[in-house]
Order: structure tokens, then C-alpha cells, then sequence
């Protein structure tokens, strides 16, 4: 992984070292370029983590609140990622539930995400999906989507025989709502590891429906998918997401992934982490991406 020269038009965050929680003052963080590609000067990426929870309602945090507004940012789109539906809207889809130091805050929809429009944000709340960051450079499109293993993925035609939505993954959706074009980047971004997000075939209980997933992953998607094998269980959500970009002809050298593992770093939250460890309180981690 390369570090770059800092761009203070984009924030990008892939180590331990460039990841900071709201304090009394907000700073810029680090930019750093995983992937070597050029960034579009009108995308801003943040990631945050513990202490604070970002499942919270927006009111809780103000600093995010007056950055955005000394950005010029009108909107903060907040989707309601918690069912897995493979779609984004379009922001006219959502509607204002109040605004707070002249920014708009915009919710109330259940979607993976969304196109965003300029000067606008959308805040993601996850605890182990990944989320996917698409940029058209050359129309200036932006489409930011929650990217959950059911987000990419749908396990219930694999397990029971058929579809439970028209697309198999948010990447279809993604693609069909973008035009053509040769200049792009996607970041895949705050997501857990493959070590930790197991589904284990030899499971008193769902073993027979993991295996079958699993089956299905590397048939499809090869060994990149379950990346230290059928009797381990470890999915790459990443490589997955790759892997169907890659399938609709797009050039690996604009798809970047960051190293972070939610479920091994304690400064995230992780829902597989609490569920394992019987913890009382999930939170959720908060990617944040500007459109300027």
C-alpha cells in the first residue's frame, strides 16, 4: 500500500494510525491512496469508529454537523441499511426530517444506499459491511451503497431455490444507474475480514445451508471468495465485490480496498464481535461521504 501526498480535498482512511474520532475540534485526516489511481477532487471520504456510536441519531453529533456546514454541504442523506434489498434510490426518494445549522437532514428510506447529488453527504452506519464508494469522474455521478454479504449476494435463491429480489447483487444496481465511461474509481471501504466472517459448513444446525453457499461462492465467484478453503468458511465480502465489477469489464486498478477488519480492531464496532462476545451494546462504526 502506498501513501501519497496529502490532498486536502480528500480524506480517505486505511490505517489505525489515520483514524480519529470526533473530539472538541475536528481535524483533517490523512489522505491516503491504497490503489496508486488519481482521486476526483469533488469526493471526500471519512471513517469513524469507537468511542462513539454512530447508530446514534445525528443530533448527537454536532461537530459532523457544523463540518458540513463549513463545507457548504445542504443534505445528509441517512438510508436505512437493515434489510438487504441489492437497490440504491435516487435522493428525490427520500424526504426531510429536519434541519440542523442549514443542513438538511434526509432520511426515511430502506435502501442500500444512493445516488448522491452535489453538495450533499450521506452517512452509512454499519458494523462489518463493507460500503462501496462509486465515482464517474467524467459525469461527476456519485453513487455510495451499503455492502453487506446479503447486500452482494442472494442467499435465499442459493438456499431455498428461488429469488428473493430482481438483482442478485447492489453492484447490478449499481451499474445499471451509471452511463459509460473510462474514468472511475470504486472504494470498497470499513468492512470485516474473511478470517472472522465465517460460515461453517460442518454447523450442527445451518451447516448443510453454509456448505451450499459456500459451494455456490466459489463456483461462481472462485477460490478468491473463500479464500482458505471449504473447511474454514472464511468469505471475502471484498473480493466478491471485486470480482463482480470485474465481470461487467470494469479495470481492477480503480477498485482500492482498505485494510481495515472490523470484527479483529478494537477502535470499530462489530456486530459479530457482540454477538460472540454476549456484548450489551452493537454500535455501529459511521462512513461519511461528502459530494462537493
Amino acid at each position: 500500500m502506498e501513501t501519497l501526498e496529502n490532498d486536502s480535498q480528500n480524506v480517505y482512511i486505511t490505517s489505525l494510525e489515520g483514524i480519529h474520532e470526533y473530539g472538541g475540534n475536528f481535524r483533517p485526516f490523512p489522505d491516503i491512496n491504497p490503489a496508486g489511481q488519481l482521486y476526483s477532487k469533488n469526493v471526500q471520504i471519512s471513517i469513524f469508529g469507537k468511542p462513539q456510536n454512530w447508530k446514534d441519531n445525528i443530533i448527537n453529533h454536532p461537530e459532523v454537523l457544523q463540518f458540513l456546514y463549513e463545507k457548504k454541504i445542504k443534505e445528509i442523506y441517512l438510508p436505512d441499511s437493515s434489510v438487504f434489498t441489492g437497490t440504491i434510490l435516487n435522493s428525490t426518494d427520500f424526504y426531510e426530517r429536519g434541519e440542523i445549522r442549514g443542513v438538511n437532514i434526509m432520511g426515511g428510506r430502506k435502501t442500500e444506499g444512493l445516488i448522491l447529488p452535489s453538495q450533499s453527504s450521506v452517512l452509512m452506519r454499519t458494523a462489518d459491511c463493507p460500503t462501496i464508494i462509486y465515482h464517474d469522474i467524467t459525469n461527476d455521478v456519485l453513487i455510495v451503497a451499503h455492502a453487506g454479504f446479503g447486500s452482494i449476494i442472494d442467499k435465499q435463491r442459493i438456499v431455498v431455490g428461488f429469488s428473493s429480489r430482481y438483482n442478485e447483487s447492489v453492484v447490478d444496481d449499481i451499474m445499471g444507474k451509471v452511463p459509460e465511461t473510462d474514468d472511475y474509481e470504486i472504494h470498497i471501504v470499513c468492512g470485516i475480514h474473511y478470517n472472522s466472517f465465517v460460515y461453517n459448513p460442518s454447523h450442527p444446525i445451518y451447516g448443510e445451508d453454509n456448505k451450499k453457499i459456500l459451494d455456490y461462492l466459489i463456483e461462481i465467484y472462485g477460490e478468491i471468495a473463500v479464500p482458505l478453503g471449504l473447511h474454514h468458511g472464511g468469505i471475502s465480502i471484498q473480493s466478491i465485490i471485486k470480482k463482480q465489477f470485474l465481470d461487467y469489464g470494469l479495470d481492477v486498478d480503480r477498485i482500492s480496498t482498505d485494510n481495515i477488519d472490523t470484527y479483529s480492531d478494537p477502535r470499530f464496532w462489530s456486530h459479530s464481535r457482540s454477538v460472540r462476545l454476549n456484548e450489551q451494546i452493537s454500535g455501529r462504526n459511521g462512513v461519511l461521504v461528502l459530494h462537493k
